[in-house]
């Protein structure tokens, strides 16, 4: 939902439904967080991406959703974190996008 612009209301109340069902769950942790995001709370998406990395540290998405949060300080050290563990990996492209356009 959150990927394809849907209601973002919804997305969220589906994200905390499921973060409760599966507290452990580093996907639901990351997915909440995500929609933490869109809603702009970030200190809430920081949080959440944390307790995600912290079950799941070399998860390149994790780590490049924590530094989408971060972007708004504009702090590239998480970014080329994510770039170090996975090169490859599907977020590698969207990640050197933001290394480039935070300068």
């Amino acid at each position: 939902m959150l990927q394809n612009g849907a209601d973002i209301n919804a997305a969220l109340d589906f994200a905390q439904i499921a973060r409760q069902k599966i507290p452990a769950s580093p996907s639901a942790a990351d997915i909440l967080a995500w929609a933490y995001y869109q809603k702009g709370l970030y200190g809430f998406a920081a949080d959440l991406l944390h307790a995600a990395l912290a079950k799941a540290p070399n998860n390149a998405t994790y780590h490049y959703h924590l530094d989408i949060v971060y972007k708004k300080q504009k702090n590239r050290k998480r970014l080329q974190r994510a770039l170090r563990i996975n090169p490859k990996s599907p977020a590698a492209g969207a990640i050197r996008k933001t290394l480039n356009q935070i300068g």
